[in-house]
């Protein structure tokens, strides 16, 4: 059986806190991947300086680039993350983007054309952005008359649009 190796030999990779148990030392110590180990438990030879070697597991180790540590993984639990996030707030609240299309469809009804575009003024384009927010909040009281199911107050949050609104107007 042929082991795929997620790191190539010259890569500069940093120590992870999962290598504690084996090699606590080199937690967090940046090294050069110098050799692959195809028996035992570990899977790279690592060099820290001409003198200083290491070996571990794929595990123990990220890709470090310019001085940014490129964890395995990451963006792949960030996007699990998120989208946990998304499907909770849609269970939360609906659809609030098509309802919120509904209704922004109805305020700009004066400003459509024949071919079904929009000729929007420019001193609108402010208020709309400030409007969206305030509607999204709506959503949120209009899916749940109870009580926010995500702890916020809605209320609160269309006041302080509102205040961000009164200057914005105060201002032109």
């Amino acid at each position: 059986m042929q082991v795929i190796y997620e790191y190539k030999i010259g890569d500069e990779i940093r120590v992870n806190k999962k290598a504690k148990a084996g090699m606590p030392n080199y937690v967090g110590k940046i090294g050069r991947v110098i050799g692959f180990i195809s028996n035992g438990s570990f899977d790279y030879e690592v060099a820290f300086d001409q003198h200083t070697y290491g070996k571990f597991k794929e595990e123990e180790i990220d890709l470090y680039v310019g001085g940014d540590i490129m964890e395995k993984n990451y963006f792949e639990e960030k996007g699990l993350e998120i989208g946990k996030l998304v499907n909770k707030k849609q269970a939360a609240y609906g659809d609030s983007i098509g309802k919120t299309s509904k209704l922004m469809k109805v305020f700009l009804e004066g400003y459509k054309n024949e071919d079904n575009t929009y000729t929007i003024p420019e001193e609108l384009l402010d208020h709309i952005l400030l409007q969206v927010r305030i509607i999204d909040k709506q959503n949120r009281i209009f899916s749940n008359p109870k009580g926010d199911l995500m702890q916020e107050n809605p209320y609160a949050d269309t006041v302080g649009y509102s205040l961000l609104g009164m200057r914005m107007a105060e201002q032109k």
